[in-house]
């Protein structure tokens, strides 16, 4: 029989603890999800970051969890069918969102078959219409006034073929005297001087013919001078032209005025 002493020291030394009945709860064991829980579960998973140390004792504990259970291949090859599930949501997902994002770009782009330009809607149109072709003034004739830069104003009364101009010794079988007849008049407030021998007459060709010094009967010749306010002269100028020309224009100052001879000049004597 132990003693007194053998048996307090029994009492005092502690027995070995019992293991709590520890239950882990398998994580298959809860009620199946639908594939919407599992896509938002995995967005969470992707989006956590997991450094190497967690991804280490993660795989020692699954290590040690697997080789601790029986029918340990079972369970990983459930796992893994699981993570499989996953990876196949998140790709088809991600798939989903680029080929919505492509079709949407190409309906965008296949709407118009006009290419997109910055310029706005109403300058396609402006630039269609056509520019208007702006209007060409009538020249002066004879009988029109024309308004003269040093203030007069001239008309060109009558121009025509002088008759005398033939028949005397100095005129040559190729030339002819046209004659015009012109009116000066001074609507200023002050004089006006003109001057005849300014004139110049052109032809077709843009042949350039000055007055002559020599006068014509058939009209009053026009002679320096000049015009009080509300004064008016008329006289006569010739110049010495090519027979058979008969389109001129009279130019005075700024001024041109257009005419033809209703008769054409003869070229026989």
């Amino acid at each position: 029989m132990p003693d007194s002493e053998e048996l307090d020291e029994l009492k005092e030394t502690p027995g070995d603890p019992a293991e709590p009945a520890t239950t882990k709860a398998s994580p298959f064991s809860q009620k199946s999800k639908s594939p919407e829980d599992l896509l938002a579960e995995a967005k969470i998973l992707s989006n956590l970051s997991i450094s190497s140390q967690e991804v280490t004792s993660q795989g020692k504990e699954a290590s040690s969890f697997n080789g601790s259970k029986s029918g340990g291949g079972g369970l990983g090859q459930a796992m893994g069918l699981f993570f499989a599930a996953v990876i196949l949501i998140i790709i088809s997902g991600t798939g989903g969102f680029y080929l919505g994002k492509n079709s949407s770009v190409q309906t965008v782009s296949n709407n118009s078959g006009v290419p997109a330009t910055n310029e706005p809607a109403g300058s396609l149109q402006s630039a269609a219409e056509p520019t208007p072709t702006p209007l060409l003034e009538q020249p002066d004739a004879i009988g029109d006034e024309v308004k003269l830069a040093s203030g007069l104003t001239l008309i060109l009364e009558r121009a025509w073929i002088d008759s005398a101009y033939s028949k005397s010794k100095t005129a040559l079988p190729t030339e002819a005297q046209v004659n015009v007849e012109v009116t000066f008049t001074n609507n200023e407030s002050v004089a006006m001087s003109y001057t005849p021998s300014l004139f110049l007459l052109k032809d077709s060709k843009n042949l350039e013919y000055k007055p002559v010094a020599g006068t014509s009967g058939e009209y009053k010749p026009l002679v320096l001078g000049s015009l009080l306010p509300e004064g008016s002269v008329k006289g006569g100028i010739s110049f010495i032209v090519p027979k058979g020309e008969k389109a001129f224009r009279l130019i005075y100052e700024d001024a041109e005025v257009i005419f033809s001879l209703s008769t054409q000049i003869n070229t026989s004597n």
